[in-house]
């Protein structure tokens, strides 16, 4: 008799574990790269009026949780400054993506966004390169901005800080 409930309670727990098993994940990390490459609809922050008055600029990095439709439905502040963030974070959740598969299956997904915030005439901070999500606001300059003028038949050359530097050296 012992026996027979030591069996059933070994296979109920081997049905569990199964089952738990071909559930799959939860939810997946994804590259930040592979999800921007599945946004269909991509809100552009509002730059803060007092952020734009005090010439503030910089980065704004968000851990983002997207749901199986594609939805937005979780926003974690990782870095930046706190007038550029509630911009970054209000944009952001108006966001929409195609739903990630893995085998097949649309799954939750957890990934990063970067939010570039840049002011014309000023160049980007040390490390901040790119632009808006969306595009840049109407009447902005963008994108990268040199801080040596070019001379003809050569581009302009473009400040790059010690920290981007050494994510860029190469060792063997």
């Amino acid at each position: 008799m012992a026996w027979r409930l030591a069996v059933s309670l070994l296979l109920i727990s081997l049905t569990t574990v199964a089952s738990s098993r071909d559930a799959g994940p939860q939810r997946v990390e994804v590259a930040d790269a592979r999800m921007s490459g599945l946004i269909i609809k991509k809100v552009a922050p509002v730059y803060p009026p007092m952020a734009r008055k005090a010439r503030v600029q910089g980065t704004v990095i968000l851990r983002v949780q997207i749901s199986k439709s594609g939805n937005v439905e979780n926003i974690q502040l990782v870095s930046g400054h706190t007038m550029l963030a509630p911009a970054a974070i209000e944009a952001v959740k108006q966001w929409e993506y195609k739903p990630y598969l893995l085998n097949g299956e649309p799954v939750d997904v957890e990934t990063r966004v970067t939010v570039n915030f840049t002011l014309a005439g000023n160049p980007p901070a040390d490390g901040v390169v790119g632009d808006m999500p969306g595009g840049v606001p109407h009447g902005e300059e963008g994108g990268i901005v040199s801080n040596v003028p070019a001379e003809p038949g050569r581009p302009g050359v473009v400040r790059v800080s010690q920290g981007v530097m050494a994510g860029l050296l190469v060792s063997r």
